[in-house]
């Protein structure tokens, strides 16, 4: 992730101005709720803190969804995520379907099929970059929506891949067999409320699986440096163990760090709540819907 110097000294100024002047961004920004411990500090203007009402872990003070809209137009930086490649490269990535590259979603559909998710399924991806996943996903038979909030990187995958991709809940067409993300959650904002409508466009017996940064303190425990630095400027909240448990409440899923042991998982019965390993850097959520 790449940040210029005077990028960082916005942010600074603008989490301790926050955290004199607005009480209302040290609440949750999904649900509202007031913050029932602080976990973690960073940066000596923001901290972590877990969410007494639904259990989220969020930064305080949190920024408003204008400036998390501006901040991911146009400053945010990931590497293979974001940066679209040039004609030739796209070309050449195409060419071995992405295959051994940081953006190969093999083990993605290697999970679809464990699940007996098959082809042709309809997936939406909610947050597809500029579609190489969701490209992937459409090659290997699936029929892939994918919704992606940043109009550049929508436009390239609609123009240069040609994913079905839009930018707007509004502009969806129907409901899915599977729901699915790879490291979305921890960005956007109302989360709650995102998700709810995620899993209302999930089919009856659909799947929703998410996969996001773990802020489990399983991991923390294991390996706290990484812990400490999944959260910040770029990932403003956290959806851990506690978060997905108080979500998802008597409905039954399964939550597990990866790589996922796939033996358990197997062993998983989709009408009862099921709890692998919670480590390592990477937290999975699968549900499907009764």
């Amino acid at each position: 992730m790449k940040f210029n110097t005077m990028s960082r000294i916005k942010y600074f100024i603008s989490a301790a101005l926050k955290r004199l002047f607005e009480p209302s961004s040290m609440h949750c920004p999904s649900c509202g709720g007031k913050a029932e411990s602080v976990v973690d500090r960073k940066a000596l203007v923001t901290s972590l803190a877990r969410c007494a009402t639904c259990r989220l872990l969020f930064r305080q003070p949190h920024t408003t969804p204008a400036e998390s809209r501006r901040f991911y137009q146009k400053e945010y930086e990931q590497g293979y995520t974001t940066d679209v490649p040039e004609s030739e490269s796209l070309s050449q990535s195409i060419a071995t379907e992405f295959k051994g590259t940081e953006r190969d979603y093999s083990r993605h559909l290697q999970l679809f099929d464990q699940l007996k998710i098959s082809p042709p399924a309809r997936v939406l991806e909610f947050g597809c970059s500029w579609g190489y996943g969701a490209w992937q996903m459409a090659r290997a038979g699936y029929d892939v929506t994918a919704l992606e909030v940043s109009a550049p990187r929508c436009a390239y995958a609609r123009n240069e891949l040609g994913v079905k991709a839009v930018e707007e809940f509004a502009e969806i067409e129907g409901t899915f067999d599977l729901v699915f993300s790879s490291h979305v959650l921890e960005h956007v904002d109302r989360l709650g409320e995102v998700v709810e409508r995620l899993w209302q466009l999930t089919n009856p017996s659909g799947w929703m699986i998410h996969i996001m940064p773990n802020g489990s303190a399983e991991y923390a425990a294991a390996a706290f440096g990484n812990w400490h630095r999944l959260w910040g400027q770029v990932h403003p909240q956290l959806p851990d163990s506690e978060f997905w448990r108080k979500w998802f409440g008597p409905e039954p899923f399964y939550l597990s760090a990866t790589p996922v042991d796939e033996i358990k998982m197997a062993d998983w019965d989709p009408g009862m709540c099921g709890v692998g390993r919670l480590d390592s850097g990477e937290l999975l959520v699968v549900a499907r819907k009764r």
